[in-house]
This record gives C-alpha cells, structure tokens and sequence, in this order.
C-alpha cells in the first residue's frame, strides 16, 4: 500500500494551520423585508465608507462615574470630567489599533483615517476590498419607494480580532424608509401654540431671559436641513422678542434652502431660551442612509467648548438599528454626559408604533436609549384643557433595559389597573418612553417668508431643551455646574416634589395601524407624556438646591 512519507504529511499540516485564517460571523437580525427591502441582484461595482467602531477601555469604570456625575443624591454630582480625561480614560490600546491597521493592510486597504479619539476608523473601499476583508458578498436591494443600495447580510472578521472590534458599519443596514418630513397644517381650529403660550403654560416669567456667558445651546440637524437667518429674524419679530442672530454654525447651511424641521428647532429654542449662546448643528451625510448620529456625537465630543444642551428632532424605528451600532453610541452618550452635556430626543409621532407583522409595538432610537432625555407631546384642546398628544411616540424599548433611575415611576404606571394595553405587544422589562414632554400641535413658525403651523414632538424637544438651558443658568448664576445628564433629577424631582411637572392625566397614543390598543395618560408617569411638562417656576427651586 503506498503511504504518504511523515515529512510531506507534516508539511501539509503546517500549511494548513499557518493559511487557515479562523474568523468569526456577524449577521445583524434585522428582517429588511419587514421594511419594505426585496434583494435583486448582485450589486454593481461602487465605493463606499465603512466604519470601525475600535474597542475602547474601561467602559464599565466609564459607566460607574456617569451615573455618579449624573446622580443628584451621589457625593460626585456634577463634578464633570473633561473631554481630554474622558478620551484618555477609554482610549483603546495601541496594540488594538496596529491590530486593526495589520488587518486592513493584509488586505491591500492603505487609506484610511483614525479619528483623533482614536477609537474609530474609517476608510472608503471598494466592493472587492469590502468582499475580501470581510469574507463576504454583496446584493443589490431594492425598495417600494425606487431606492437601491448594495448591502451585506452577514461578515465575519478574524478570530484574534474579536476583542479589539466593537462593529463595522457602512454596509450592512437597510433604513426603514418612512416619511420623515414634517408637515405643515392649516390654520389651528383650537389653541396656537406661542413662545408667549408656552412660557405662560410653564410659569416661565416673561422677564427671563439666559444671562451666563459660558451658557450655551445647540439644535442638530441632519438630512440637509437648513435654516434662514431671515425667517428667523422675522420670527423673532413676529413673537416680540428681541433680535437675536445663531451665536455659530458648524457645518453646512444652504440658507437659500431652508427646511421646516431646522427652522422650527432653531427658533423656539431660541424663543425659550432667549439670548442665550445657540448653535445650528448641521451634519452631512448619511450613516447607511439614515442619520449620521455617531457622526455627530463624535465631531461634538472633539470641542473642547461645544455647547451645552443639545435638541435633536430625528430618529428612526429601534429595530431597524443593528444592536452593536447601537450600544456604542450610547457609550459615546455616556462620555458626553460625563462631560456635563445635555442631550433630548423627540420622542417620535407614530403614537405606540406598529410592526408590519401587527404584532408588537414599535419604539424609536435614539429616544429608547437610557442616556438621553426623551420628550414627548401634548396637544392644548384649549387654555383650560391639554392632553397627552395621540402621536406621541412612547412605550417600552426591545434593546434597554428599564432605568434605574425611572424603575419606581414606571412600576406604577405597570401596576396601574385597567390601563394597559395588550402585554404581548410591549416589553414591560424595557426602558420607558418619553421621559417628559411639551406641545406638539398648532405650534406657530415662520418658513419661507410666511408664518405657518406645524405639529411633532419635533416641536416638544427644542423647548423643552430651551427649559434646561433656562435651568443650567440658573445654577452657573450661583456657581454650580451645569444639569448634565437630566434623567436622575428629572425623576428625583418629581418623586419628591409633585409640583415640579404639570401631570398630563388624559389621553391615548393608540398608533392608528394594526396592532391593538394604546397607552393611556394617567397621573404620574406614562408612555405619553412621561413625567408631564415642567413648572418651572418650581422646578428651577429644585434645580439650584
């Protein structure tokens, strides 16, 4: 019998070995025909941005002093880091990056950035070079509304790179492609909401205004969304308040195309806030064609004087967000929080949400994230009455946890009879959404040369950011650090002082679509209104303790 000789044997056994490249597989569950996603083909020859998000350290000790900072009861309240000790705390080792760098090379990539903070990396590759350092292929997906993008279901990545890589990005998501435009309504029939009914609504006094120097705002805007110095004097005019021009634009602004989003955030933060330092935020382009959060939060964390409190009027379907994306951005939430920052999210206006299956409901993101502050509707039927707004997004995240510091105000809700919609359909266990909430209807903006009315909770997150930088002037005027992170105080307060919100007790978010039921208001918190609108009056007493 003929028989292989040992030495060839070995040989080919150490071949075997030193060319296998052991790799592990990532497929995000994301079920893109569920959003209206059908594959094709395989996709064409293009170029495209993937991103790496680089393994950082020491999240869990980044964890444990965010929550200390944040926390009114804990020693540590408000005793923020800097960005530069933040960077420096989590910085992912040097060995992690030559890792990565030794990776992309092997595969012939040799462009590509390493941004400042060091824990991303970005590069702009081919279709082939995606394929090769992946292990993967790519398909043309086409969607109902004629959108086409080429996308990978699954990738995998080598063995000994796992614990240096948090996600890599660019190209396997499909956005859900919902409408995400505001639109104009006609003439209100009940009340039209002001800057003058709102201060009224929130025992704002109409002598308030931001004083500090070193107090700041800021509204992003992504999906080239503009707004024109010109409506927004004439805004300012229209409302009676004094002139004020945006203290700093960062990014592009097309001021000769307007949108109604950017030039509805932009002025009544300003109208809330008023003469205090407000920057327009304006990030290009897309992240897998939806909003470029990362983006943002990464270019304001590199600022060593970005501003304050920052309004974000945009989001998308939580599932329709890979998890690991996801969980990184909130660690990028966490560092902007422990640096004293502010950030609020509308809530979103699809009431409870619906699947296309019509069998749970669907939250958003980032409003579902637990290191943000979300802000949800209400609707003033008249000066005497004002309910919780039906497309006030709110319910229960399927990715985060509830939040400790809102565990005692959603028990209740939860334990409440009779309230409650079907349980299959929400995640009791899940974070609870909105956190607080403003007007949402009837809301008075000028756009394009002529007042007009708009509705969302597009409308609740600027002012009710306008509140917090009302709030942080009133301690920077007595020496003490700005609010940071809000959610703590925010469910501290109203737990010990029941006249810090006006409670909105009535109304329903049912989504309208196919699933069954809705939320309804009641007292205390609920997946409407959340803890209800500020007193601020009272709640600036609070504040300043």
């Amino acid at each position: 019998t003929n028989k292989t000789p040992v030495w060839i044997s070995v040989i080919v056994w150490f071949v075997l070995v030193i060319t296998c490249e052991c790799r592990v597989k990532y497929a995000p569950a994301i079920d893109h025909e569920k959003i209206g996603w059908m594959k094709e083909e395989s996709a064409p020859l293009m170029r495209f941005e993937i991103i790496i998000g680089v393994r950082q350290r020491n999240i869990a000790l980044l964890s444990e002093k965010f929550w200390e900072v944040s926390d009114p009861s804990h020693p540590n309240y408000g005793k923020f880091m800097s960005m530069e000790e933040v960077n420096k705390l989590v910085a992912p080792d040097s060995k992690t990056i030559e890792l990565i760098q030794e990776w992309l090379r092997s595969h012939n990539i040799f462009s590509y950035e390493i941004l400042p903070s060091g824990d991303f990396i970005r590069s702009v590759v081919s279709i082939h070079e995606a394929s090769s350092l992946l292990s993967t292929s790519f398909d043309l997906y086409s969607h109902t509304s004629g959108k086409k993008f080429a996308r990978a279901e699954k990738y995998t990545i080598p063995k000994h790179l796992e614990e240096h890589i948090d996600f890599i990005g660019g190209f396997t998501h499909l956005p859900n492609m919902r409408n995400k435009q505001m639109n104009n309504q006609e003439a209100p029939q009940d009340v039209t909401i002001t800057p003058d009914v709102i201060r009224k609504f929130f025992s704002i006094d109409s002598s308030i205004v931001a004083t500090q120097a070193n107090n700041s705002q800021s509204v992003a805007q992504f999906l080239q969304q503009y707004y024109s110095p010109s409506d927004l004097t004439s805004f300012q005019k229209l409302v009676g308040q004094k002139q004020q021009a945006v203290s700093k634009v960062y990014g592009p602004n097309d001021e000769k195309n307007p949108g109604i989003e950017a030039s509805l955030d932009i002025e009544y933060i300003m109208a809330i806030a008023r003469q205090a330092q407000t920057w327009f935020v304006s990030t290009a382009g897309t992240h897998e064609q939806q909003e470029p959060f990362l983006q943002w939060i990464t270019n304001m964390s590199s600022l060593s004087s970005a501003p304050l409190v920052h309004s974000v009027s945009y989001g998308d379907v939580e599932s329709s967000i890979d998890r690991d994306y996801a969980s990184r951005v909130d660690s990028e939430f966490m560092k902007y929080g422990l640096v004293g920052r502010s950030i609020l999210f509308a809530s979103g206006d699809d009431g409870t949400g619906c699947n296309d299956k019509c069998t749970a409901y669907e939250p958003n993101w980032p409003a579902s994230s637990l290191y943000v502050t979300s802000v949800g509707g209400i609707y003033m039927v008249s000066s005497q009455i004002v309910i919780g707004d039906s497309i006030s997004s709110g319910g229960f995240s399927n990715y985060n946890a509830q939040g400790a510091y809102q565990s005692s105000a959603v028990d209740k809700y939860l334990s409440e009879p009779g309230v409650l919609p079907p349980s299959s359909f929400y995640n009791s266990a899940g974070r609870g959404i909105p956190d607080v909430s403003s007007f949402s209807e009837n809301v008075e903006i000028f756009f394009q040369g002529t007042s007009t009315y708009v509705a969302g909770t597009s409308c609740a997150a600027p002012v009710f950011s306008g509140v917090v930088t009302l709030l942080n002037d009133a301690r920077i005027a007595k020496g003490l650090s700005p609010m940071g992170f809000l959610n703590p105080f925010l469910y501290q307060t109203q737990a010990a002082h029941n006249d810090a919100f006006i409670d909105i007790i009535e109304g329903t978010n049912a989504s309208g679509g196919c699933c069954s039921g809705g939320f309804n208001a009641t007292y205390g918190w609920d997946p409407i209104t959340g803890l209800g609108a500020p007193n601020f009056a009272n709640l600036v007493k609070y504040a300043v303790l």
